[in-house]
């Protein structure tokens, strides 16, 4: 018989584990404001906001207003922004059509551009149509925030292919602070012994995959990993194309964990597999101390990110 619930050790907070937290929040909060930033640039290019671009005619022209105008300054200095109005839709038809060996989504019949002014132009059919599929699925109003495989798509051909080491250096670094690394202390063994069925399959897999070691940290401290293991991490990654690594940068701020990020991209385990796993310690809380409807509302919004995200990596090699 299980022990009864007062009978659990109390949950210590790790501060190594809470700084990742923060660390990791902040990079995904970013992730996705930038995610619907290059949505909204890419509008105002298709829409000749800026000046040069594809010609969509007047609509553009009727409606160039994507962001809220700043009201004046008020006695306590304060800028008022108000909610600007919704873009509305301004096209009737989406296509695709291949182009010197990618494959183009166009408005209209006039190929879109990102907002770094490459053709949206994508390496896989299947990723082109769902694209496609995004822009056609919207409504009287463009809502940007709907549509994360364009953002992403966005993000590799500008982002990507400009920084490309900057942003694999960022992605690498998870190889020494990979949260499966770091396990509760002895004194909550029921919680170790759970971390340890449910992550070492993972870390095992990686061993073997790539001829790695890792440290296992108990309790709060830190310990850096095997140098070898970092240079050989960082070799995975950087044997990625640019679509991937767009995806896995939003993948592993998601989930904290590039060796998790990696058996997704090496097609070990899926994205239904992989967030319960990247969850664990939330989820045994929450079997403990009961749910928190903001914390699952708050986890329902990662977890459609992570899945576009995957579905994207997916999509991309189709």
């Amino acid at each position: 018989m299980s022990e009864p619930i007062d009978e659990q050790p109390a949950y210590v907070p790790d501060p190594v584990k809470e700084k990742q937290a923060k660390a990791v929040h902040f990079m995904v909060s970013m992730i996705r404001l930038l995610g619907v930033v290059l949505v909204m640039l890419g509008l105002a290019i298709v829409l000749e906001r800026f000046g040069s671009g594809a010609n969509v005619g007047r609509t553009g022209l009727d409606h160039p207003q994507i962001y809220s105008r700043p009201r004046r300054r008020g006695r306590n200095g304060e800028s008022g922004r108000r909610h600007g109005r919704p873009m509305k839709r301004f096209y009737k038809d989406v296509s695709v059509s291949p182009d010197d060996g990618a494959y183009a989504i166009s408005l209209d019949g006039r190929p879109m551009k990102t907002p770094q002014r490459n053709p949206l132009a994508v390496p896989a059919s299947a990723l082109a149509d769902a694209i496609a599929a995004e822009w056609a699925e919207q409504g009287e109003d463009i809502v940007p925030a709907s549509m994360p495989l364009t953002a992403l798509a966005q993000g590799a051909l500008d982002q990507v292919d400009n920084e490309r080491e900057r942003i694999v250096s960022r992605i690498a670094a998870f190889a020494d602070s990979d949260m499966l690394y770091y396990r509760a202390d002895a004194g909550q063994q029921a919680l170790v012994d759970h971390q340890a069925d449910q992550w070492d399959p993972l870390l095992d897999w990686a061993r073997q995959r790539y001829d790695v070691s890792f440290n296992l940290i108990h309790g709060i401290r830190y310990e850096a990993q095997p140098a070898e293991t970092i240079e050989r991490l960082t070799w995975a990654v950087e044997a990625q194309d640019d679509f991937a690594i767009a995806a896995m940068l939003s993948l592993v701020g998601l989930s904290g964990s590039l060796i998790a990020t990696l058996a997704l991209v090496e097609q070990e385990y899926d994205s239904a597999m992989l967030w319960p796993l990247v969850n664990l310690e939330e989820l045994w809380q929450e079997q403990i101390w009961g749910r928190d409807d903001q914390a699952v509302a708050a986890r329902g919004i990662k977890q459609a990110e992570f899945e576009a995200a995957a579905r994207f990596l997916d999509l991309s090699r189709s």
